[in-house]
């Protein structure tokens, strides 16, 4: 072991140690086949093979994985991941966009919750749908949380609240509760646009509302057919 570690003769003291777990370690034939840490303690003797051996197998199960293009997850509630978003469909494929990084709030079996960073507004996303971004050691930075607010913020609704006939566009407006905001945050979204986007939702509270703006609703899907 000096020669090994490359040590005087004169510092052999502090291979002791070593030796002594070595030889405490090591099953002997004058002890049954047992070592001295296993006859004292009554415990299977540890080895430090098995730390090791854990880890090979756990990398080597990885690797394979992802040769087979499978997902791996490697990250884990309070790191930061990317969050991909199919935009739209051209032909047979999927056009995905990475956005983010979100911050992992929860883990479950088969997805996590992640939160935005400016809304704080939580959504559960399957784990084949995020891709690790940075440990919870990030510092999110005012340069980081414009990088997000640029890439556009994709809100869901919480309530259609009240309408109102807008004059100049010649069409209702919705007042709309988004999800994840406050409620002065509400906005007064077209009702053309929302039936393109949000057209059942928006049926349900037609239906509910006076005649003369159902009239208008009918009259407007029947351009929209």
């Amino acid at each position: 072991m000096i020669l090994e570690y490359k040590i005087s003769t004169k510092d052999r003291v502090y291979l002791t140690p070593l030796v002594q777990s070595s030889l405490n370690h090591t099953a002997v034939p004058s002890l049954g086949n047992k070592a001295p840490t296993e006859l004292f303690t009554g415990l299977p003797c540890p080895s430090p093979l098995v730390d090791q051996c854990v880890t090979n197998v756990s990398s080597s199960a990885s690797s394979t994985k992802k040769e087979r293009g499978e997902n791996v997850v490697d990250f884990d509630v309070g790191d930061y991941v990317l969050r991909s978003r199919v935009d739209k469909k051209k032909g047979n494929k999927l056009l995905v966009t990475w956005q983010g990084p979100y911050k992992v709030v929860r883990a479950d079996a088969h997805s996590f919750r992640v939160s935005h960073l400016i809304t704080g507004y939580e959504v559960d996303v399957h784990a084949s749908r995020l891709k690790f971004y940075q440990d919870s050691s990030l510092n999110v930075t005012e340069e980081l949380l414009e990088h997000v607010a640029s890439q556009g913020i994709v809100l869901a609704i919480e309530e259609l609240k009240r309408h109102r006939w807008n004059s100049a566009t010649k069409d209702y407006e919705v007042l709309v509760s988004w999800k994840g905001l406050e409620s002065v945050e509400d906005s007064w979204e077209p009702l053309t646009s929302l039936a393109k986007e949000v057209k059942i939702l928006l049926d349900h509270y037609i239906q509910k509302q006076d005649a003369k703006v159902r009239k208008y609703w009918k009259h407007l899907n029947a351009k929209f057919q």
